[in-house]
């Protein structure tokens, strides 16, 4: 019996995104050349490696086994391919980043990138979405992680979350004043367009209370009651003390995070950020 890298790191993707859906997303793949390597690794194994219940992806005892063995293949394999390429590039990869993402996480993303490829220096510029895409878009950065509507992604784009966005405030009474209290994140804030669109759409009357420079700022602001705001719904799970808005109904889009390249970037320097920043262990840690 022979396990090939890929159908294995297929496996573990699916696992660590939780679902088929998402780890295609992650992997650029289809969802049936997901199911299809997940199918052919099953019957390679000659057992069930995973039970589907309620939507949801279960190990058997025999896929945790192989899960284990799967993590350090994987990995092995990778900084083995890591080591015979570093050696032919170098220079300097320039990323933008949106000021939400975990730090810790961009900490390690570059960490991991200097070990596996010491002569390519990544640099990180941090910065609004609706900026790093029209710096992206002026060639002054090579990649960025930006967020923008779900039906924005671009076929080129590799898509690593999508989340529903949500209004919050500190307590439901706030959705009720008139006008409406908002906190943004500034002129450029990425969701103040959706916002006083799906205000004009239920006909409510609104004004800025806190125009914050910082996730941070915002939330404070939030959670000091000075006002309502929209956040993605699972950056909610960092602050249990705000809470959705059932009292306001006005529709706000379904938005994702995508890694995008400038045309300008030479194939051979995207691939090693590309597999690096959607590493699932790693991923985690930025969305």
């Amino acid at each position: 019996m022979r396990l090939d890298v890929e159908s294995l790191r297929t496996f573990r993707a699916v696992v660590e995104a939780g679902g088929v859906t998402r780890a295609a997303q992650r992997l650029n793949l289809s969802q049936s050349a997901v199911s299809w390597k997940l199918k052919r690794l099953e019957e390679r194994v000659g057992r069930p490696l995973t039970v589907i219940d309620a939507r949801k992806i279960a190990l058997t005892e025999d896929g945790q086994a192989l899960l284990n063995h799967a993590v350090r293949i994987v990995d092995a394999h990778d900084e083995a391919v890591a080591r015979f390429q570093a050696a032919d590039l170098a220079g300097e990869v320039r990323v933008g980043i949106t000021e939400d993402m975990a730090v810790d996480g961009i900490a390690k993303v570059i960490g991991r990138f200097s070990r596996h490829y010491p002569h390519l220096v990544l640099s990180m510029r941090i910065e609004q979405s609706r900026n790093l895409a029209r710096w992206l878009a002026d060639g002054e950065i090579d990649a960025a992680i930006i967020q923008l509507r779900a039906d924005e992604v671009r076929s080129s784009d590799i898509v690593l979350t999508r989340d529903k966005l949500v209004w919050v405030a500190a307590n439901d009474d706030l959705g009720q004043a008139n006008p409406l209290p908002l906190v943004t994140f500034g002129p450029d804030c990425f969701y103040r367009p959706f916002m006083v669109r799906a205000l004009q759409h239920v006909r409510r009357s609104n004004r800025i209370v806190v125009q914050a420079p910082s996730t941070a700022a915002v939330k404070a602001a939030l959670l000091a009651g000075l006002g309502v705001g929209v956040l993605r719904k699972r950056q909610l799970v960092e602050v249990p003390d705000l809470q959705p808005l059932g009292s306001l109904t006005a529709p706000l889009p379904a938005v994702a995070q995508v890694l995008r390249f400038s045309g300008d970037l030479p194939r051979r320097l995207a691939g090693p950020l590309r597999s690096v920043i959607t590493e699932p262990a790693l991923l985690a840690h930025l969305t």
